[in-house]
């Protein structure tokens, strides 16, 4: 996800984030959202709270580099605020328009998601809401 922010130009990156989308993995999209929600720190808390377990669901700090993009872990010389800020703008319109309703079924039919990702779900939508 890094390199592709850091090497695509600003223009190329709605193609990119729709081509995200168009992935229909239901174990990528899950760990997309991880991602894209630790990036963006979002006012959810996600992903704390995981007192009783951590889902395996993660890339290792990934979302993570020193440095702050406004409210966002990301080093600006390794991101452009240009590319940042597309990005996410990109990302909540797919996001707005996803059917998390289809999603979480896709995920209760592959039963270890699922118990990794069922203590998230609520959090996921209530970063969904956040976006609309």
């Amino acid at each position: 996800m890094f390199l592709c922010l850091r090497f695509l130009q600003a223009n190329e990156i709605e193609k990119w984030v729709g081509s995200i989308f168009k992935i229909e993995c239901t174990i990528w999209r899950m760990q997309i959202f991880v991602w894209y929600l630790t990036w963006c720190n979002h006012p959810t808390g996600f992903p704390s709270g995981f007192e009783h377990s951590k889902p395996s669901l993660n890339w290792d700090w990934s979302h993570s580099l020193n440095g702050f993009h406004g409210e966002r872990s990301v080093a600006s010389h390794f991101v452009t605020p240009a590319n940042a800020d597309e990005f996410e703008a990109v990302f909540k319109l797919h996001f707005e328009q996803f059917d998390l309703d289809k999603f979480q079924s896709e995920i209760q039919e592959i039963e270890f998601l699922w118990t990794e990702v069922s203590p998230l779900f609520g959090r996921i939508r209530a970063a969904q809401a956040l976006e609309r």
